[in-house]
């Protein structure tokens, strides 16, 4: 691929506040201060030709200079002629190596040996992941930086994947979007950030728990043991639970019509002998706690959404949980158990039954046109209610995750393989489960997706919609608002928010909505005025659509000569001044250039830029129209940017621009 000027004037006007020392290729960080006087403290005993833009930062390798300012930001700059594509230049784009080097010192304070560092590259440049290996056998730290897939997530965590490390400890940065399932899946997760201390970057470790909290501490009041990093809160509830754990048994009565649970969702059969459940629990007198409650095979399925009181002889023991060293479930084994009557009892005020949903009638579950009346259509009956009562109370459980499922991961849980199910039946059972419609009920298989799928409503939502008899959803907002609302709406009631939660969200969705629509410019026809002394008429409107034919061949044009342009090129090549397009006249133009390769195609919006070379403000809000991931940190835009103009580069190069 050719090297771009990206600043055809010869200057670099970024602020670039990171570099390296010690060579192009070295990955030792520095950071200069934004005030003078942190520049002249940094600069105390160095040269000005000791910093480079690192290719560890995605930079060029070139020498950069330092430039002091009294009344702006004291920054980096590349010396001209600038040829350099790095995107990332602010206070946080050195901080995978920050944390690389930081990670290094405090292995060998602890008396590790052979500490070496690996900067990982995702697609959009180094340091999508941090590998810091150690010790022998070989050990390994993996600190995710970038956004990585949940599908990838869980491939990299395979042991073929590892690259001979025979241990792994997995940690997240700021903008990998993971942590929340490494809490969900091992009870916390260790994440790290830099902050700016006093003119340096300071590494600090974090503890977050399955309710999203964090606490933060300094890197050096966390120490490793076999188990990985271990932070202060975490040994805290190391001690904690050491104490507690030898009364726990003693404190939890087992006498019979002392303890109820709800909830009860089937994990695996322990045995021959009995079945187990995941389930709210709760002893009289004492707080909710999830555990597992054992019954014999031959015994009746606790309902999810009935309270059931454990009425028969019961103990307590402990069951290995193979993903985690040194953890366990607690499991209450029982002869027997009873429903309750009643939703509620005062004497378990904390257990809240998942929301009992109406069956839906025969002719929703039952499509059997193929097969005469006889006893082996009740048999199929009978199996498909089965399957819609397993998967209503699968996607309970997820709604109280506040989680998703992928479909090929809840078909098991009805005891069959994904494969056995055609598109069809899986539309049929999925709107089964949520049929009859009501205004006041979460729609529960909008948390279904089809493993691969990207973030969004999944292909078959529509479909979904229209059985409920919700075939346009134009009147409610896009598919994917829909969707999104329907997903927010199954975590609020199954949950047992209120309802004015969920009507002020509904609300506030509408209002923005509205007025969303009425910052839409109008498609516009062209309308001319008289033309000025010496110049041309000056168009007031525009063709939507001949517009975007017009920028749509501009950019791949552009994309085939491995370059970037800005309105005064495109608007030329639309027969329009730059001036007649609105900042809303220009995001829709680029909507309707992407609309036709989204979501998977490339995205030539992002060859697009503004002054100086810099991304357009609005870049997430085409991202956002088109369906595509939006919300973006500004260093992850930079680098999703970079990455889509690489790849229109290699779609259209060294061929035809395609007639439009």
């Amino acid at each position: 691929m050719p090297v771009i000027d990206s600043f055809p004037d010869g200057e670099d006007t970024r602020k670039v506040q990171t570099a390296v020392v010690g060579g192009a290729e070295a990955d030792w960080p520095v950071f200069l201060p934004y005030d003078h006087d942190g520049f002249d403290r940094f600069m105390h005993g160095r040269g000005r030709d000791d910093f480079y833009c690192g290719t560890l930062l995605g930079g060029c390798g070139k020498i950069l200079t330092v430039r002091r300012s009294e009344r702006k930001k004291c920054h980096f700059a590349h010396r001209p002629p600038v040829h350099c594509r790095r995107t990332a230049v602010g206070e946080d784009s050195a901080d995978h190596l920050y944390i690389g080097q930081a990670l290094r010192r405090w292995l060998q304070k602890q008396s590790h040996q052979s500490v070496s560092v690996n900067y990982l590259d995702h697609g959009f440049g180094p340091g999508g992941a941090v590998e810091v290996r150690f010790g022998a056998p070989r050990r390994m730290i993996r600190v995710q930086m970038g956004r990585l897939a949940l599908r990838d997530w869980q491939n990299e965590r395979a042991p073929a994947h590892v690259g001979g490390a025979a241990v792994v400890h997995w940690a997240y940065g700021p903008g990998s979007g993971l942590a929340h399932n490494e809490a969900r899946e091992h009870g916390h997760a260790i994440r790290f950030e830099c902050r700016t201390v006093d003119d340096m970057r300071e590494v600090y470790v974090g503890t977050q728990m399955t309710d999203h909290s964090v606490e933060w501490v300094p890197l050096a009041e966390a120490h490793l043991d076999a188990t990985g990093i271990v932070t202060p809160q975490l040994a805290e509830q190391d001690g904690e639970r050491a104490e507690a754990e030898p009364q726990a048994l003693v404190a939890f009565p087992l006498l019979p019509g002392s303890i109820a649970f709800t909830g009860g969702i089937e994990v695996t059969a322990q045995g021959d002998e009995s079945r187990l459940y995941d389930a709210d629990v709760q002893p009289r007198g004492s707080v909710l706690i999830r555990a597992r409650i054992s019954l014999p095979r031959g015994a009746a399925q606790p309902q999810p959404h009935r309270i059931h009181v454990i009425d028969g002889i019961a103990h307590l023991s402990t069951l290995p949980i193979p993903s985690e060293a040194d953890a366990s479930w607690l499991v209450i084994h029982t002869d027997g158990c009873s429903p309750l009557a009643e939703s509620r009892d005062p004497r378990w005020p904390d257990l809240k039954p998942p929301e009992q949903v109406p069956e839906p009638p025969a002719a929703v579950e039952v499509a059997t046109p193929a097969l005469a009346p006889g006893p082996h259509v009740d048999a199929r009956a009978t199996r498909e209610v089965s399957i819609v009562q397993a998967f209503r109370a699968k996607l309970t459980q997820i709604a109280h995750a506040r989680g998703v499922i992928n479909w090929e991961k809840l078909a098991p849980h009805a005891g069959a393989a994904p494969g056995d199910f055609s598109p069809a039946d899986r539309v049929r059972l999925l709107v089964a489960v949520d049929y009859p419609r009501a205004a006041n009920k979460p729609i529960l298989s909008s948390l279904v997706k089809m493993q691969g799928d990207a973030i969004g409503a999944p292909r078959f939502f529509a479909d979904i919609l229209a059985e409920l008899g919700r075939d346009d959803a134009s009147e409610d907002g896009t598919l994917e608002e829909v969707h999104e609302r329907e997903v927010r709406r199954a975590y609020a009631l199954v949950r047992g928010e209120t309802t004015d939660v969920v009507v002020q969200s509904l609300r506030a969705q509408e209002e923005r909505r509205l007025t969303a629509r009425k910052a839409v410019p109008v498609p516009r026809t062209p309308a001319t005025v008289g033309n000025k002394a010496g110049g041309r008429a000056t168009i007031r409107g525009y063709n939507h659509k001949a517009v975007v034919r017009a920028v749509r061949k501009a950019l791949i044009d552009a994309a085939e000569h491995q370059r970037c342009v800005g309105w005064q090129f495109l608007a030329a090549a639309a027969g329009h001044d730059p001036d007649d397009l609105t900042v809303n006249d220009r995001i829709w133009i680029l909507v309707g250039v992407d609309r036709a390769d989204s979501p998977s195609g490339v995205l030539l919006s992002s060859l697009v830029i503004g002054p100086g070379h810099t991304p357009v403000p609005y870049l997430d809000k085409v991202l956002k129209q088109l369906g595509r991931p939006h919300g973006l940190r500004p260093i992850e835009l930079g680098a999703l940017r970079k990455a889509e103009q690489t790849r229109a580069f290699a779609a259209h190069g060294g061929n035809p621009a395609p007639e439009s």
